[in-house]
């Protein structure tokens, strides 16, 4: 029996109905993706952030002597490094950011304890969230700067206003200099965004199926990475990073 007209034509345009109607499945799910995301703002409008406000006054840190076992008092000052941050922007997608050291008081040498602070604000619908705040491990920064991991301690937690924020601690040596180099990476998101930070590094691969799995959910987000220089141990280098960027941390509706 000949086949009829109909399923002649009928067979003759199935590939293109499946084509097209795979064509509208992918555009209404690019859709859909584009409305989430355009949403992400408003969502995440009157939920509080981390902000870090910095004072112009110069800031004391006491720290043990270890030869006397007493207090030394060192007072920073805060110096922003604009032009470092300019080459971070070249490769992360940040709303804001600052970049600069707290310096020490008195004659600087090669053994001044010293802090290197990068701060960055990521505000909600940022296309580039998973890559930034979780894609940039330390361990791969320092390694491309020649430094080498000598040991990750257990994750520290800074207090911000009843909240509990990890913090990694990574011990570095590196060739310019003899003392340890502590790295501490702070990453924060809102307590109710669908993915947190556990303060160990985590794998980009898990957090972007997370983000597939929910249709790509992008709050707000805020990295602080820390570089501290010439000090005796962990507690002290710490104890500097807790007075001088923790104690200025805030929960709030301002910033990005």
């Amino acid at each position: 029996m000949l086949p009829s007209k109909q399923n002649h034509v009928t067979g003759i345009f199935r590939p293109a109905i499946i084509a097209w109607v795979g064509v509208a499945t992918v555009v209404t799910f690019e859709l859909s993706v584009w409305f989430l995301r355009s949403s992400e703002p408003e969502r995440w409008e009157d939920e509080p952030r981390l902000n870090l406000s910095l004072p112009s006054a110069a800031m004391p840190v006491s720290l043990i002597n270890a030869e006397s076992s007493e207090d030394q008092q060192i007072v920073y000052r805060f110096q922003e490094a604009p032009e470092r941050l300019e080459g971070g922007a070249e490769q992360l997608a940040f709303t804001e950011g600052l970049c600069g050291s707290f310096i020490p008081g008195g004659e600087l040498t090669n053994q001044s304890p010293l802090i290197d602070l990068f701060y960055f604000e990521y505000a909600p619908g940022n296309s580039r969230f998973i890559h930034d705040v979780y894609g940039h491990a330390p361990e791969v920064c320092m390694r491309s700067m020649g430094a080498t991991l000598k040991r990750a301690h257990p994750d520290r937690f800074a207090e911000v206003e009843s909240h509990k924020i990890p913090v990694r601690v990574l011990e570095f040596a590196t060739p310019q200099s003899n003392s340890p180099l502590w790295v501490f990476k702070l990453t924060w998101v809102p307590e109710d965004a669908p993915y947190q930070p556990d303060g160990v590094e985590t794998s980009l691969r898990k957090e972007k199926i997370q983000a597939g799995l929910l249709a790509n959910p992008r709050p707000p987000a805020r990295v602080i990475l820390v570089g501290a220089r010439n000090y005796p141990d962990e507690p002290s280098a710490w104890k500097a990073f807790s007075d001088l960027i923790v104690t200025n941390l805030s929960i709030g509706l301002a910033g990005s």
